[in-house]
């Protein structure tokens, strides 16, 4: 077992999942800090997104026009998020632990997961109408 750990793998697991997780602190936090600014769960999301990009876009710039190294880079952002983080909370909040609450995005119904689910939107129709569909589904 121990030939299989290497410092390879490790190093392919750090190139792989880091630069995954760069937008998930930053962007958790805004769409929080958002939804507790505004009132409005939608504009936290849309925060979110905005976090998740400009983090994306940061790294691609760090990575393609800087010729920098994928791993340092998205490590040097997560670093940034948790700092920003840990030192906007007691600002924005007043509190060293955890956020109050904050709006939720309301979820739908879902009625397309159970058994009638290939009734339900434009991929259905394509199966079910069209030539290429037909040949593609199973009856």
């Amino acid at each position: 077992m121990s030939d299989f750990i290497t410092l390879s793998l490790f190093a392919s697991m750090l190139h792989l999942a880091i630069p995954v997780i760069l937008p998930m602190l930053g962007g958790a936090f805004r769409a929080v800090a958002f939804s507790y600014l505004t009132g409005n769960p939608w504009l936290g999301l849309l925060g979110a997104v905005f976090t998740g990009t400009l983090a994306g876009g940061l790294l691609a710039v760090m990575s393609v026009s800087l010729r920098g190294d994928q791993v340092i880079g998205s490590t040097a952002i997560n670093l940034i998020g948790a700092g920003l983080t840990a030192a906007l909370v007691p600002i924005i909040w007043g509190i060293d632990s955890t956020t109050p609450s904050v709006p939720k995005v309301p979820t739908p119904p879902l009625p397309l997961v159970g058994p009638d689910a290939h009734r339900y939107g434009a991929a259905s129709a394509r199966l079910w109408r069209e030539r290429r569909g037909c040949r593609c589904r199973r009856d």
